[in-house]
């Protein structure tokens, strides 16, 4: 997978980057996520928050991903600036049946 920006380093440019269930991007550098594509796995997670990347010790600029390809229904990508980190978040849809 994707491997760490490490110090000094940036990471940006309107290419893909393709994540997997379980990784994490660690941003020591600068990366700019506003002209990159995400892919998501096309077979979506388990409900709950997954990071893809964590930037805590980075900087990370643009607002969010150009492009999101694979996004599920009911699930959002989240860029949480207090934790530095962006997010997807997995939720399942559900049906609501009103009976009167």
């Amino acid at each position: 997978g994707p491997g760490p920006v490490r110090r000094g380093s940036s990471l940006g440019g309107a290419g893909k980057l393709v994540w997997k269930v379980g990784e994490t991007i660690q941003v020591d550098g600068t990366m700019d996520i506003g002209n990159m594509t995400l892919v998501l796995p096309e077979e979506q997670p388990k409900v709950g928050s997954y990071v893809i990347v964590d930037y805590t010790n980075g900087t990370l600029t643009g607002d969010a991903f150009a492009t999101v390809s694979n996004l599920y229904s009911y699930s959002q990508i989240v860029n949480d600036t207090a934790k530095r980190q962006v997010l997807l978040r997995s939720k399942v849809g559900s049906t609501v049946i009103l009976i009167q």
